[in-house]
């Protein structure tokens, strides 16, 4: 391509140089680029680095946010006051203990039910509230040792790595009564990531 003059063509390559680091640099700033070929550590551009108009779309796709949502009132006055442990719990502190209870009992005669307290375990959970301090603790110690001595680990160590990165785990000419351990094990680990 032929240029009108060689300042143009100049221009040109800057600019392009410019949006080349840009981009390969992880769309740092043009303010941080700059810096960086004055100590530099990028080569190949030259002259001073504008921006000279320029958009980069990714960036512009990357800060695009929603607009703020309209601010609601609390409805809560203490703390944790909306966090319950079953379908009754957030009632309580909204229509006081006596009417939960009236509340409670129609819900009985209505339905084979009954009321076992706090909530203490759930799904391999283990729950503690403190109401008086506000705090509520969940725990899956219980749950890991289960799954520990499930498969034969009690008494494993803890490891930062533990398997060899490049380690074949495919499993093959054998028991498919093994398959389904290894898929029940690490299904039992994905659930304890996860909750």
């Amino acid at each position: 391509m032929k240029w009108k003059t060689e300042e143009a063509q100049q221009a040109i390559t800057i600019t392009d140089n410019t949006s080349l680091w840009h981009r390969r640099l992880g769309h740092v700033n043009y303010k941080t680029l700059y810096e960086m070929k004055q100590k530099g550590v990028v080569e190949g551009i030259e002259g001073t680095l504008e921006k000279n108009g320029q958009v980069c779309e990714s960036c512009i796709a990357g800060k695009q946010t929603r607009l703020p949502h309209k601010q609601q009132r609390p409805k809560t006055k203490r703390v944790l006051e909306l966090i319950h442990s079953d379908d009754i719990g957030e009632l309580k502190y909204f229509l006081g203990l006596k009417i939960t209870q009236k509340i409670k009992n129609k819900l009985k005669r209505e339905f084979d039910m009954q009321d076992i307290g706090e909530l203490k375990y759930f799904l391999g959970l283990k729950i503690t509230q403190k109401r008086e301090c506000g705090i509520l603790e969940i725990s899956q110690r219980k749950y890991i040792i289960d799954v520990l001595q499930k498969f034969g680990m009690p008494d494993c160590k803890p490891s930062s790595t533990t398997i060899e990165p490049a380690l074949n785990t495919t499993i093959e000419n054998e028991d498919k009564g093994l398959e389904t351990i290894h898929g029940q094990l690490i299904g039992c680990l994905l659930y304890t990531t996860i909750c």
